[in-house]
């Protein structure tokens, strides 16, 4: 690479993408902010979540943490989603869920976060958007609202809602006549809460997180 192809790579700022492991290696910081993370969303899962009005195990209206899930994964690719599931498991164990499904169902908060970094990395440079959210005040603002309603609520939630459910009632922790009011319920929260989190926590954090040099251009680095 020559001397002039770095300069402007470097005057361009970072190229993010879904290369599996373009910047090796990992770093001790990303380390620990990979469990820094993951006891955040453990935290959130298990304490903010706010109920939904009939009683049962694992939903919740306002799933707190899927807004702050979603940018975790668009700045640490992999790592966030593994912060995801884990913080799902280990916050759902903190909050009585039983363990030997517990390990199954976390992974719907997968299908929640891996959809908006795919669509994050990929396409939204392509729209000129930034892959990490910070337009969401600025002059892109409109398209980029559009954008997070497409990627990170609409389509991933109903399947996500969807599958947590079926497992509930399956396993007779949630009776099967309340298995739409809880699909719809938790589909509406998230169109709540996404919007009410995710943009601040992009808009603000992501330049701080970019500044010291935690974010992966890739997957994994």
């Amino acid at each position: 690479m020559s001397v002039e192809t770095v300069a402007q790579e470097r005057k361009a700022g970072p190229r993010y993408g879904l290369h599996w492991n373009p910047n090796p290696p990992i770093t001790l910081g990303q380390w620990v902010t990979f469990a820094v993370i993951v006891g955040v969303n453990t935290v959130l899962v298990a304490f903010g979540d706010i109920a939904v009005p009939f009683a049962a195990i694992g939903v919740s209206a306002f799933y707190i943490a899927i807004g702050f899930m979603i940018p975790f994964t668009l700045w640490f690719g992999l790592w966030g989603i593994i912060a995801a599931y884990l913080g799902a498991f280990f916050g759902g164990l903190l909050a009585g869920f039983p363990i030997a499904i517990g390990w199954f169902i976390s992974g719907v908060d997968i299908i929640q976060v891996i959809v908006p970094f795919v669509l994050y990395r990929w396409a939204a440079p392509k729209l000129g958007l930034d892959p990490l959210g910070k337009d969401f005040f600025s002059r892109h603002w409109l398209k980029a609202w559009v954008f997070m309603f497409i990627a990170a609520v609409l389509f991933q939630n109903p399947v996500a809602a969807s599958i947590n459910m079926w497992v509930l009632v399956k396993t007779g922790l949630m009776p099967p006549n309340v298995f739409g009011a809880a699909v719809t319920g938790w589909m509406v929260g998230d169109i709540i809460v996404i919007p009410l989190i995710m943009p601040v926590v992009c808009y603000f954090l992501s330049p701080v997180v970019e500044r010291a040099g935690l974010v992966v251009y890739g997957w994994i680095s």
